[in-house]
């Protein structure tokens, strides 16, 4: 993937009147990073095959573009390493897989200490609650707490969250993923060199 094929469909979506919205911080201390469906297939904890450094508090940022047919959606989204300039893109690969499922309707970021962790939780909640469905009775009204009533084409049930597991510091970053369900990439954004300044899923909504 060349520099400007990502970048230049972000531009355009700026030139449109996309706006970036910094939706916190996400914590990778192993540095194995995971984009997945956080409801669906996350049990798998697949992590992207090249590591990044372990940190905390990197910035995750969202692209929402204002579009006639659907409203306001999540064009893409991006985990911002450092400020250096991208001068070239690379996909990011799993090791069985260039791309991942959505079958939610959601994708997220976290690391892999994290997912572990997450999907104790997920278990947790079912064995306390097996008729219950943890997105309706957990996360639904965590969700509209993103609701921006003034927002050109805003949804009434929010499109992010920046959820931190009980007990802990480490966090996932959900969003919606575009108009919803389908098979999607993550690129790595490289600085002159080779330097990993950025990670940017698109979801195929800007041509």
């Amino acid at each position: 993937m060349k520099l400007k094929s990502i970048s230049e469909l972000i531009d355009e979506s700026l030139n449109r009147g996309a706006l970036w919205k910094n939706i916190g911080t996400l914590a990778l201390p192993s540095g194995k990073l995971i984009v997945c469906d956080p409801f669906v297939g996350f049990r798998n904890l697949d992590t992207l095959k090249k590591p990044v450094r372990k940190r905390q508090n990197v910035p995750v940022h969202i692209l929402k573009l204002y579009m006639e047919e659907w409203g306001n959606k999540i064009v893409f989204s991006k985990i911002q390493f450092r400020d250096t300039p991208i001068k070239h893109w690379k996909l990011a690969e799993y090791s069985w897989s260039n791309d991942f499922f959505v079958d939610s309707g959601l994708c997220c970021y976290m690391d892999e200490i994290t997912g572990k962790s997450y999907v104790n939780f997920v278990d947790t909640f079912y064995q306390n609650n097996p008729s219950g469905n943890i997105y309706d009775d957990v996360f639904a009204a965590l969700f509209k707490d993103s609701i921006v009533e003034l927002e050109k084409g805003a949804n009434k049930i929010g499109d992010w969250l920046n959820f931190t597991l009980p007990n802990s510091t480490n966090n996932i970053c959900m969003f919606q993923s575009g108009i919803g369900d389908g098979t999607y990439q993550s690129y790595w954004g490289l600085t002159e060199s080779g330097e990993i300044a950025a990670l940017v899923t698109d979801f195929g909504l800007v041509k």
